[in-house]
């Protein structure tokens, strides 16, 4: 196995500059989520990658033609479990926050030892690390017992709907492991591994007022929507406290991230009528739907009925 181990790293060790390559060229594929990107071509890229790579040919499948995820199969002697390599191929967008680039977001620009471009660590280079590590393992005549299933996936940060949550059930069969290329550090590099991952609910509370004519605001009873929303994302912030549910296998407890998303008012000169807020709660694994919801309608009854106009 150590000499397997040294001939694949000297293979990658050679081929260091290719691997930098390829990360520039998916930084260079927009694959923001839609609608401000498309993930298609990214899929189509890394298809014919893979393929000049030696690897063998890769399947497309989707819940969504144009939501397309790459699964390929690298078998092994049959005599060891199976692993899959887990990556997305979706970024964030880049959205308010594009004047405050140092550089441009699609194009991979090196400062220093650095690399900037959107998405190299959430995470392009690790996809592209992933297909590398299997291409030096085929280049490298290595016979693994146990096969290997790299599952690139798209719509990961936008729910996973047409990504690992239509995949992981076909694949369910196959696998017996699944390693995430995640970053793991959030200090520094390699600063945990990390055997829990937290989920996502997204949730909107809607704050109904009195839309009028503003000039009438002095004389006749209104509620501004905006302002009671306000304080609700106060009251929020302070009351839901979910700490005191950690993780057992890695003292992760989740997280509610308040006024995620805002929208209210309709122009000047009316009163706001209605608002709305969005907010994620960053699930831990064990936490049931019922029980999310439970909690969120005992919030929102407890803080209704705090509310006097």
């Amino acid at each position: 196995m150590s000499t397997a181990a040294d001939a694949v790293s000297a293979h990658l060790a050679a081929r260091r500059a290719d691997l930098e390559e390829l990360v520039r060229e998916l930084v260079g594929i927009n694959s923001q989520i839609p609608p401000h990107g498309d993930e298609r071509e990214i899929v189509r890229f890394l298809r014919a990658t893979a393929a000049r790579c030696g690897l063998p040919a890769g399947a497309v499948v989707t819940r969504h033609p144009d939501r397309p995820n790459l699964v390929i199969r690298v078998p092994g002697t049959g005599e060891g479990p199976t692993l899959v390599l887990n990556g997305h191929v979706d970024t964030k967008p880049v959205g308010d926050a594009a004047a405050l680039w140092r550089t441009e977001p699609l194009v991979a620009t090196r400062i220093g030892e650095n690399v900037y471009g959107l998405g190299i660590s959430d995470m392009k280079a690790a996809v592209a690390a992933m297909l590398f590590a299997l291409a030096a393992i085929r280049s490298c005549g290595v016979d693994l017992r146990g096969g290997v299933i790299l599952a690139l996936v798209a719509d990961e940060e936008a729910g996973a709907a047409y990504g690992a949550r239509h995949l992981a059930p076909l694949l369910a069969g196959e696998a017996d492991a699944c390693l995430i290329g995640e970053p793991s550090g959030w200090e520094h590099d390699w600063q945990g591994i990390h055997v829990v991952s937290r989920g996502i609910c997204c949730f909107q509370v809607r704050v109904r007022g009195t839309q009028m004519h503003s000039s009438l605001s002095d004389r006749m009873p209104s509620v501004n929507a905006n302002l009671e929303m306000a304080r609700l994302m106060l009251r929020m912030r302070d009351d839901l406290d979910l700490r005191p549910l950690p993780h057992p296998l890695g003292a992760v407890t989740p997280t509610v991230n308040v006024a995620v998303t805002t929208q209210g008012g309709v122009f000047y000169g009316v009163v706001p009528g209605e608002a709305t807020f969005g907010c994620d709660l960053r699930t831990v694994p064990g936490m049931a739907e019922a029980d999310v919801r439970s909690l969120l309608d005992g919030w929102a009854r407890a803080a209704s009925a705090k509310i006097v106009f």
